[in-house]
């Protein structure tokens, strides 16, 4: 699933983190040790990188604003780290892989879309059946050329 890197989403990455591992926010931007935190923080780093297309040093800066900043080589070797139990199939990483991202997901209003091509005929008949399902819909006028040979 690739993410929009907005604040709204990296606060919803932070609020999946301390749901799943069961932290308080403020360990997340410590220099704090203890495995838990640690691991929550290392699996932060990852999901931004992955899901977000941030680079290690945006990831350092912005994902805690107003808080410690981490610096881009502690990212790395972060998401080395959470590679690596994935790697190895370790199975309390995957499954808090898994936690993370299905939270992320259950939060997102996420709407499946699909395009409908068809000519200026049959317009209408697609639009009543649209209507009759209530479904929502965008109309868009695109012409498509075929070049002349």
């Amino acid at each position: 699933m690739k993410l929009t890197n907005t604040e709204k989403n990296q606060a919803l990455l932070i609020d999946a983190i301390v749901e799943v591992y069961q932290i308080p926010i403020e360990a997340l931007s410590t220099r704090l040790r203890v495995r838990e935190v640690v691991n929550a923080r290392q699996m932060m780093f990852k999901i931004a990188y992955d899901h977000f297309g941030m680079t290690y040093s945006e990831i350092g800066r912005a994902l805690l604003p107003g808080r410690k900043k981490f610096d881009h080589s502690t990212v790395i070797h972060a998401k080395q780290n959470i590679d690596g139990f994935i790697k190895v199939k370790d199975e309390n990483t995957i499954a808090r892989y898994n936690a993370v991202m299905d939270y992320i997901s259950s939060k997102m209003d996420v709407r499946p879309t699909i395009q409908i091509h068809c000519n200026k005929e049959d317009v209408n008949a697609i639009l009543t059946m649209l209507n009759q399902f209530n479904l929502d819909y965008k109309i868009t006028n695109t012409i498509y050329a075929t070049p002349k040979i």
